[in-house]
């Protein structure tokens, strides 16, 4: 991984290997934490490193 803190939707659905409504349906069943920021295009989403990290290790359930 890069020392990027977010990733966007399509980015983050690159590195995981997975499609944006896959990865859209994991966010909906809060299975990867993503934020929409305010002010920004409407509908764009972005996945914290972390989470892509997270998920690429193999975790599935997110943490508390």
């Amino acid at each position: 991984m890069t020392d990027r803190r977010f990733y966007t939707m399509a980015e983050a659905a690159a590195e995981l290997r997975v499609t944006t409504r896959t990865l859209r349906r994991w966010i909906r069943a809060a299975l990867v934490r993503a934020l929409r920021p305010s002010g920004g295009p409407r509908g764009r989403v972005l996945i914290p490193a972390v989470e892509i990290e997270r998920l690429a290790a193999g975790e599935t359930a997110v943490r508390p």
